[in-house]
């Protein structure tokens, strides 16, 4: 190619080419090839981690905005997860979001609206969006903790059962009671019994020479004298499990729980509340459009008053039956054949009940009633929450109960 020769004389045809590819800037009327912008894409007043994190949630939800509009509406728990309301819980729009971006909206021209802003404006719209998820949370999480509370709970009972009813455990205490008066004899120490959280000093005691414990003279008297009441570890094994659960964090776990109850119940009075004002704002609307409608669409007699000419006898139907009807005692099949009331002259396959043939698809349509009967089956919010409560509050003061017990049985201890 360095061998081409630039200067040689070939003709071009520059009319023709400006014709075909040079712009024409000067007219930027409709015919101009430039085209127009188009215009950007809307983009919310979120912030740029915030709307991320909108994005991120929304990816894993993996499903249309409206499909979660509905879900949370009719607290769908087949389609949203326990994992899904948790992570909704961290991405509810504000009411400042959804205004701002509403506003933008109602600009001529505001763009394409993307998946984070649709999910703004129509779950952020949704009435009580954040009573709703909160006490659909609540709802996910009682049950886990309300086990966790009775488990530990029961924990305690059984081992503070194990140590009242431990008749051997009582006398090695008072062994231990014994000996420490007659160490204090002839001084004012001598006392008449000591609480459990002193017993721990049988250890902290030392010998003279230093080398052991009060706690290794307790149990070598038991081993000699008394090895009837060296049975008492194992019937305090329950003691092992309760010994690491205090008693302070089961009180404030089901205070936590009692509270959260409560908060389920408010807030099912707030979504309630307006859910029943939607209503009553649907149905005013409903009855101001029928209203309307019938004031505007019902026509005038004197308008729509027509005369009616006489009826003419048909002469002969389409299923081949004549208007005036055969004889008494007759019948006529489509054929036209008359019938003398015995069964005879008609044709079967012509014949009114005969046998249906298999509708195709009918295994579908079978199938999609099922569906459709499920969903009306399917409880509205309110009366999921409902029923939730009616099963969690005697649960709870249940719980309240057991807890008091329980504390009364640590008292005894004391």
């Amino acid at each position: 190619l360095a061998d081409i020769d630039v200067e040689a004389n070939l003709s071009l045809d520059l009319e023709l080419l400006t014709q075909m590819f040079q712009v024409d800037t000067s007219n930027k009327g409709p015919g101009s090839p430039i085209r127009k912008k188009a215009a950007p894409a809307l983009q919310s007043k979120l912030d740029g981690k915030r709307r991320q994190k909108f994005g991120i949630v929304l990816r894993f939800m993996k499903m249309s905005v409206d499909q979660l509009v509905e879900a949370i509406l009719s607290m769908n728990t087949d389609i949203l997860s326990p994992e899904h309301i948790e992570a909704l819980d961290s991405i509810i729009p504000t009411q400042e979001e959804v205004q701002g971006l509403a506003q933008e909206v109602l600009l001529p021209e505001h763009g394409e609206v993307l998946e984070v802003e649709q999910y703004t404006l129509k779950v952020g719209k949704i009435p009580k969006i954040e009573e709703r998820i909160r006490c659909w949370h609540a709802v996910n999480t009682f049950g886990t903790t309300w086990k966790e509370v009775a488990v530990k709970l029961d924990t305690l009972q059984r081992g503070i059962t194990a140590v009242l009813n431990c008749q051997s455990f009582k006398k090695v205490l008072a062994m231990i009671l014994n000996t420490g008066n007659t160490l204090n004899k002839n001084t004012n120490r001598v006392l008449k019994g000591f609480t459990v959280t002193d017993l721990h000093k049988v250890v902290s005691m030392k010998s003279v020479d230093n080398q052991s414990t009060l706690l290794t003279y307790i149990a070598t008297v038991v081993q000699k004298k008394h090895p009837d009441l060296a049975v008492f570890p194992t019937v305090l094994a329950a003691v092992q499990f309760a010994k690491d659960i205090a008693l302070k964090d089961v009180e404030a776990m089901v205070k936590d729980v009692a509270t959260q109850v409560k908060q389920i119940q408010r807030d099912l009075k707030l979504i309630q509340s307006e859910e029943e004002a939607e209503k009553r704002k649907q149905d005013a609307q409903h009855n101001k459009d029928k209203t309307t409608a019938e004031g505007t669409d019902k026509p005038k007699e004197d308008e729509t008053k027509e005369e009616k000419p006489d009826p003419q006898p048909a002469k002969s139907c389409t299923i081949g039956i004549q208007a005036d009807g055969p004889e008494d005692g007759e019948t006529e099949d489509n054929n036209g054949k008359k019938d003398d009331g015995n069964g005879e002259g008609g044709e079967t396959e012509n014949r009114v009940g005969s046998e249906a043939k298999p509708v195709e698809g009918k295994g579908e349509q079978d199938g999609e009633t099922e569906d459709k009967e499920k969903e009306k089956k399917r409880p509205t919010f309110v009366e999921a929450v409902q029923s939730f409560l009616q099963k969690a509050t005697p649960q709870v003061a249940l719980m309240q109960d057991t807890f008091t017990a329980t504390q009364a049985m640590v008292q005894q201890l004391r």
